[in-house]
């Protein structure tokens, strides 16, 4: 399903049922707006899902039924998505997920089973707690928790930086605007 570059507004249909749904994408030049919508009920074929530049607002589901999901994207997303980010040990396979300037709270999920991740970036939400001291991601190669501090009260993220030395492919390392301590190893 793609419904890119349109000019469409309302909320997303439900894709709970769909249990054949490959790939959703809805971007650019659109005004989707309401609640994130669930994910498809065991779907193993589900890769990738894509509203960047819309208007959700709502929680995440959680990555459980859909095991195979290669990129979760919602970036640059003026809704209001809120509530903690879901458990990533759910989708091993992840790739890409990008979220950021949302009213996202809690805690970075743990992120050393997810060694086919590429690109985490939650910038700019509300997000606190230390970082995850394990990196096994040796294919990460953009990683972004920027300016989490201050935005609806939230300290940032704390602890030590985190160590990067098993991702070997890193190009991109922002962590600006938090409460880090340590030295980057």
């Amino acid at each position: 399903v793609d419904f890119s570059s349109n000019n469409l507004s309302g909320p997303l249909p439900s894709l709970v049922f769909n249990t054949s749904l490959k790939i959703f994408k809805s971007y650019n030049n659109n005004n989707i707006s309401g609640p994130f919508p669930e994910f498809p009920a065991l779907n193993t074929n589900f890769e990738i899902f894509d509203a960047r530049n819309n208007n959700l607002s709502g929680f995440l589901p959680p990555l459980s039924s859909t095991p195979n999901l290669i990129q979760l994207i919602g970036a640059r997303n003026p809704g209001s998505l809120t509530g903690p980010l879901p458990q990533f040990s759910d989708a091993p396979k992840l790739e890409k997920f990008e979220f950021t300037g949302h009213q996202f709270t809690g805690t970075i999920p743990d992120l050393s089973n997810n060694t086919e991740l590429r690109h985490f970036n939650v910038n700019s939400n509300a997000l606190s707690g230390e970082f995850p001291q394990t990196l096994n991601c040796p294919h990460l190669i953009n990683l972004r928790f920027n300016d989490n501090a201050s935005k609806l009260g939230s300290p940032g993220i704390s602890g030590n930086v985190p160590t990067i030395s098993a991702c070997t492919s890193l190009r991109i390392l922002d962590v600006a605007n938090n409460i880090l301590t340590g030295f980057a190893g």
